[in-house]
């Protein structure tokens, strides 16, 4: 794997919902940095990527997952834990 520049590690690392029963889904910091960059940022994928030190197609493989893994934690009333 090719590395990938992160900006920003969070202080948190874990959420997990009241009642939560099923095992956490596990988001990477790359798919972190990739939500981040793209919906908190607002930045276009080719200039995420470029922040990444990524080509756009990797970068769009990991938002695509790491917006599937974050649905299907807030859909399934999963936690989510980030590690990487």
């Amino acid at each position: 794997m090719k590395a990938r520049r992160i900006c920003v590690c969070p202080p948190v690392r874990e959420f997990t919902p009241k009642g939560a029963m099923s095992q956490p889904v596990v988001l990477t910091l790359d798919e972190l940095e990739a939500l981040r960059l793209s919906d908190v940022e607002q930045i276009s994928q080719d200039g995420a990527a470029e922040r990444m030190q990524v080509s756009r197609g990797t970068f769009q493989r990991i938002l695509y997952k790491a917006r599937y893994k974050t649905a299907s934690a807030l859909t399934e009333g999963k936690g989510i834990l980030l590690d990487g």
